[in-house]
């Protein structure tokens, strides 16, 4: 909440709150509903769950200011919809809440429940009750998937039965999820999810995997490993690949490693970004030797696992040299 001001409530609602409003300005009655902040109303009848992203990036494009709190009540219209079963439905919804957080960083997001209705806008049946069953089972599925099962890139599936339909690549990061999960950590501690219009600034992270992922699509459109604010893994291409290279890296560097490690890698393999030439980077790479040896006694076998870790990662060319032939001349 931001102090100073009154909180902001943004309600995204469909015909149900809009009749709301309505009997509240009819009998002039307080639109805040008596608490102490701003409730903004936006409805509109016939408003379904798919018309939820379409609608936040319109308001994202419109202002840089994010309400202290969004209230999601959407998602009646859309239950018995031709062509989308319930699983489906709950898939999209959990999506769209992700990537709504995506767009809201600063925003709580609280989804309310779909309300009972005497008769459904795609009830076919003469009785409504099968619509009721999928009510209540999407309201109790939206409060969190219970284990074993996990949510992951649009499905919803066991982990000890993963079908076919997922890739490989998809199964081993629902695993590599699920066992955070387990061992009782948050997910945000090693994964920091964005949309490619809003792209976090990664100079705020320390160690971090960055998933990117399109405003239309299920899938990542690029996963890239963080450290020390900069993106020094990019293109990873999926969660799994990623945290595999992270764990690399962690080795490479001995874990344990002086600031000075790091910093000796990184800026030998951005010296032709800088645009030096080979005498410059010369001079450059003299000064980090002695300061590398000042700071790690077994700097050779260190440097041999960061060679074999960085030099296929990176092709760059260093003063007309690629980083292989750079670690050859000037072998720490």
């Amino acid at each position: 909440m931001n102090h100073g001001r009154r909180p902001r409530v943004w309600i995204i609602r469909s015909s149900i709150i809009v009749r709301l409003r309505t009997y509240l300005s009819a009998h002039r009655l307080d639109e805040n509903l008596g608490l102490d902040c701003d409730i903004i109303w936006d409805g509109e009848g016939g408003r379904r769950w798919e018309h939820l992203l379409p609608l936040l990036h319109e308001k994202r494009a419109a202002t840089d200011s994010d309400p202290d709190i969004m209230i999601i009540h959407l998602g009646g219209n859309s239950i018995g919809c031709p062509g989308t079963n319930r699983v489906d439905l709950m898939c999209r919804m959990k999506s769209d809440i992700r990537k709504a957080h995506m767009l809201f960083p600063n925003t709580k997001i609280m989804f309310s429940e779909i309300l009972p209705r005497q008769d459904w806008r795609h009830q076919t049946a003469a009785s409504g009750y099968g619509i009721e069953r999928t009510r209540r089972w999407l309201n109790g599925a939206m409060s969190g998937p219970p284990l074993p099962s996990f949510w992951i890139r649009g499905g919803l599936f066991h982990v000890a039965s993963c079908s076919e339909k997922q890739s490989i690549e998809v199964r081993r990061e629902a695993v590599i999820r699920s066992l955070i999960l387990y061992l009782g950590e948050k997910q945000e501690e090693l994964f920091e999810e964005c949309l490619e219009d809003s792209r976090s600034d990664t100079m705020q992270h320390i160690l971090k995997i960055l998933v990117v992922y399109g405003a239309g699509v299920e899938d990542s459109v690029d996963v890239s490993v963080i450290l020390e604010g900069r993106e020094i893994l990019p293109g990873c291409h999926n969660v799994a690949k990623a945290c595999a290279l992270l764990m690399g890296l962690i080795y490479a560097l001995n874990l344990a490693y002086p600031k000075a490690n790091f910093e000796i890698v990184s800026r030998t393999l951005d010296m032709d970004v800088a645009g030096e030439d080979a005498t410059s980077i010369e001079g450059h790479v003299k000064v980090l030797q002695d300061q590398y040896r000042k700071t790690q006694p077994d700097a050779r076998i260190v440097e041999e696992r960061m060679r074999r870790t960085f030099a296929w990662r990176r092709k760059e060319i260093i003063g007309g040299m690629t980083v292989e032939d750079a670690v050859n001349k000037y072998p720490f």
